[in-house]
């Protein structure tokens, strides 16, 4: 597993990222990146920073953990997927219960080889806010269009982020504000990133009710994958590298 960067493909800059819908009934993360962290760029970098922090120990020859190699993924798999801010939030979310409060007390051995990657299973935890939160959702064969990777690759990974979590995907609007201000902002404000936060999920849900949801106007169930088309490059191999 050999993790590459985007360096031949041009314009990876976060695209702005659309408003969000919130997570839940309320406005959710909306409001805790208004003002100035309404930047598309800054909240790259903040999301970047963590991911880096928690998986930094993971990093080897192979795998490449660094912030600004995960600030080009970043970049790339939310303007691929159209995520919103408030999907791409709750992710981010995902991302820290499972390295911070799941991952951290297993010895490495017994991690598997896709889960030292903070691209691949940051990937997992867009794809789970995806399903979470809306109606319809990008089909798997959509997901592995977008990635390059084989949609067995990805249901297993998947299904081993949904076991780490217990299947506990919801959280309330309020939990996921105050996670936002409290981890994901207050604390990659400088580096080294001292992690806290207790558990924010007050429910779990039932495994069945992990649905599928809409990310993408433009690829639904019926498997129709955005190519972007804006480099002589084939992007879905690229992403593939990176992701890797």
């Amino acid at each position: 597993m050999q993790e590459e960067g985007f360096r031949e493909l041009p314009g990876l800059t976060a695209a702005p990222l659309p408003p969000s819908p919130g997570v839940g009934n309320g406005g959710g993360a909306r409001g805790a990146v208004d003002g100035a962290r309404k930047s598309p760029t800054r909240l790259m970098q903040v999301i970047a920073t963590l991911l880096a922090a928690l998986t930094f120990n993971y990093s080897n020859q192979r795998i490449n953990n660094s912030k600004h190699s995960l600030l080009q993924f970043l970049a790339e798999i939310v303007r691929r997927s159209k995520s919103s801010r408030g999907v791409t939030v709750l992710a981010t979310y995902y991302f820290h219960r499972l390295y911070q409060y799941r991952l951290k007390s297993l010895p490495l051995a017994q991690v598997p080889e896709f889960a030292r990657s903070s691209k691949r299973m940051f990937l997992c935890s867009l794809i789970l806010a995806h399903k979470f939160t809306q109606d319809s959702t990008f089909s798997m064969k959509a997901w592995s269009t977008i990635t390059g990777l084989p949609p067995k690759d990805i249901s297993t990974m998947e299904r081993w982020a949904l076991n780490q979590l217990q299947y506990r995907l919801y959280v309330s609007a309020e939990d996921l504000d105050r996670w936002t201000e409290d981890v994901l902002f207050m604390n990659c404000r400088s580096e080294p990133v001292h992690l806290h936060s207790g558990e924010c999920c007050k429910s779990a849900r039932d495994p069945g009710d992990v649905h599928s949801g809409e990310c993408s106007k433009r690829a639904r169930d019926s498997d129709e994958a955005d190519p972007r088309q804006d480099s002589p490059w084939d992007c879905v191999k690229r992403l593939h590298r990176c992701v890797t």
